[in-house]
């Protein structure tokens, strides 16, 4: 090595043991610093996340499954072209207020799967239709969480037809239809 190049590297070598020096903690326990870390209460944040959020979060819910599934009873009894309109409008409504809880995966929601069994995407069309077909099926079966949920329901009140009047006369032709969008409520 020249002379030139064994500077540059000590130099090198100097600044980059000065910059761990300089960026080195000098005390690893924070609070020691700060008293009022080891104080905070986390009670008070907690309970205004649980009473100003996810209980009413989840209330506005259950409020909105509940009118989807007077929606679907409607729709069942007069399977109409408006009636599915109807309860397209409601679904979509629904499916919004469902984006508000469905990141809360902790507690019960997680005890019951909730995200697993209200929102799988993509549905299995073809498991649905199976289910109609046979008329037997149990949805609590984790085999059949893509066969449920708000994608089955879009696929039941969308995808049935190519237009509305045919997703009403498949429903209209199919009383295990209209019973399987119930039992998917």
């Amino acid at each position: 090595m020249d002379r030139t190049t064994k500077n540059i590297t000590i130099t090198i070598a100097f600044l980059s043991l000065l910059a761990v020096v300089a960026c080195s903690k000098k005390d690893d326990n924070p609070v020691a610093e700060d008293p009022l870390v080891e104080d905070y209460d986390r009670e008070p944040m907690l309970r205004n996340y649980a009473d100003n959020y996810i209980i009413p979060a989840y209330a506005a819910y259950v409020s909105e499954v509940s009118g989807l599934k007077t929606e679907i009873n409607t729709f069942n009894s007069t399977l109409s072209i408006a009636s599915l309109q109807s309860l397209r409008v409601k679904w979509e409504s629904t499916l919004l207020v469902w984006q508000d809880v469905s990141f809360l995966e902790f507690g019960p929601a997680q005890n019951i799967s909730l995200r697993s069994q209200t929102n799988i995407y993509p549905t299995d069309t073809a498991l649905i239709n199976a289910n109609i077909a046979s008329g037997s099926y149990n949805l609590q079966l984790s085999s059949n969480f893509d066969a449920k949920g708000f994608q089955a329901l879009d696929y039941l009140i969308n995808g049935t037809g190519n237009t509305d009047n045919d997703i009403v006369t498949y429903f209209t032709n199919n009383p295990n239809a209209r019973s399987y969008l119930l039992d998917v409520i």
